[in-house]
């Protein structure tokens, strides 16, 4: 009847509560956690075993460091079960790629090799919610996903060899998802050249034009307070410059480095201080 109670009302946080007040309920407690189907319970429950879990209570603490047994439900979850969510397979696979990408081992070869694997597995967890509009939180997992990969490639973090190819790849596959960052970065990818990208202002120009028209749309419905400083920077400059073979429109060099100084940013501010007058003309016209 306990056990009954306890799944049928409580959540994985709530037993942890439980556990922690009433000494006499923390064996039952743990019982009913380890023996709960739903995924989500599993996935924080694999997080407690790795020493991850928010909750401090002596429950979590109890469970940390079972690495095999964490190992083993993040597995599960990662299967594509009928039960198990796309946004919960995300996170068990994000989770079990850091699980790889931080191993160690007697062999360095193995070492790499499990690293390697961490990277499939970041990859597997982009193709989760890469083609997802509908799902917030499994959308900006895939953009964590990619990002996550071009840097481990761009920087060689874990020992794993630097490519600048598939770091820019990665990188685009990011920017295709509409996440500014990434946009800005593979503008400035087409820019200098980086990876397999050719030098190309015009491409780099594009890129921004893309972020300028996402930023604008974010902070129209709310979703954003402030514009993107690194998209109003570059903008801004493309403007002002008349770089890529871009017509040079001040007005509109203005336009972008006002929205990107609104939010505090230096490179905003000193290209307003370069175009002062034009500045001053359309704040006197407004």
């Amino acid at each position: 009847m306990r056990i009954l109670a306890l799944t049928s009302y409580s959540s994985f946080g709530t037993i942890l509560k439980i556990s922690a007040t009433c000494k006499a309920l923390k064996p039952l407690a743990r019982v009913v956690v380890e023996e709960n189907e739903d995924p989500e319970t599993k996935y924080l429950l694999a997080l407690a075993m790795l020493g991850q879990c928010s909750n401090s209570a002596s429950l979590a603490l109890e469970l940390r460091f079972h690495q095999n047994r964490a190992i083993s439900l993040l597995l599960s979850l990662t299967k594509p079960h009928t039960n198990t969510s796309p946004l919960v397979q995300s996170k068990a696979l994000n989770t079990l790629a850091e699980v790889h990408l931080t191993s160690i081992s007697c062999s360095p070869s193995y070492t790499l090799e499990s690293r390697l694997h961490g990277l499939s597995l970041l990859s597997t967890a982009y193709n989760c919610g890469a083609h997802s509009s509908n799902d917030t939180d499994l959308h900006t997992l895939s953009i964590t996903s990619a990002r996550k990969i071009s840097e481990v490639y761009e920087s060689g973090t874990y020992n794993i060899p630097q490519n600048f190819v598939l770091a820019a790849e990665w990188m685009l596959k990011s920017a295709l998802l509409k996440d500014l960052e990434s946009m800005c970065e593979y503008a400035v990818c087409a820019e200098m050249g980086y990876g397999a990208v050719e030098p190309n202002e015009a491409e780099a120009f594009r890129w921004y034009i893309k972020a300028g028209s996402e930023t604008l749309r974010r902070v129209e419905l709310g979703l954003d307070q402030e514009y993107h400083e690194e998209t109003c920077a570059g903008l801004g400059e493309y403007y002002e410059k008349g770089k890529a073979g871009v017509q040079a429109n001040l007005v509109k060099a203005v336009e972008w480095y006002r929205r990107g100084a609104e939010g505090g940013d230096e490179e905003c501010e000193r290209g307003l201080r370069r175009l002062r007058d034009i500045d001053v003309i359309l704040g006197s016209t407004e």
